[in-house]
């Protein structure tokens, strides 16, 4: 994705994510992004070089959302899910404004990994976290969701394809 969309995020050098090696944790080493913090030169930024980076990631914003997938969860190596005994499939990304999609070959969706779906007793709980197809695939045999009122803020909005 860094590559067919040109977003500027560092190379990832190396990774485990599986505890059982030398550091016994899961990680991810990154390439040193070069530059300072926004945040701290922000309120001493003129408005025209705010405006200029608010461009600037309005235009990332735009390719990352040119993409579509056929599934909704988290990527994966096909690898690491596989190791876990999962079925996967190849990773195929649609953009909007080219001729083309993609296969990535060694990617994939697997199940979400936000953090809301993995908090506290959750975790340990065995819940449907996809990959969703459709929107259906997340409610319990397939019908609609009942919350009380007032506890809206629990539902997690995606886009369905």
């Amino acid at each position: 994705m860094r590559d067919k969309l040109f977003i500027p995020v560092p190379k990832i050098l190396e990774w485990s994510s599986d505890a059982s090696n030398a550091v016994c944790a899961e990680y991810i080493i990154e390439e040193l992004a070069l530059g300072v913090a926004l945040g701290s030169l922000w309120t001493s930024m003129a408005y025209g070089a705010r405006t200029d980076i608010l461009a600037e990631l309005v235009d990332i914003e735009s390719r990352l959302t040119s993409a579509s997938f056929k599934k909704s969860g988290s990527i994966y190596f096909k690898e690491d899910l596989e190791r876990e005994g999962v079925a996967v499939e190849d990773l195929s990304v649609t953009f909007d404004n080219a001729r083309d999609s993609m296969v990535l070959n060694q990617f994939t969706i697997g199940p979400s990994t936000q953090r809301r779906l993995w908090d506290d007793e959750r975790a340990e709980m065995d819940l449907d976290r996809g990959p969703c197809k459709q929107a259906h695939d997340l409610e319990p045999n397939g019908h609609a969701l009942n919350l009380p009122q007032g506890h809206l803020s629990s539902i997690i909005l995606l886009q369905w394809e």
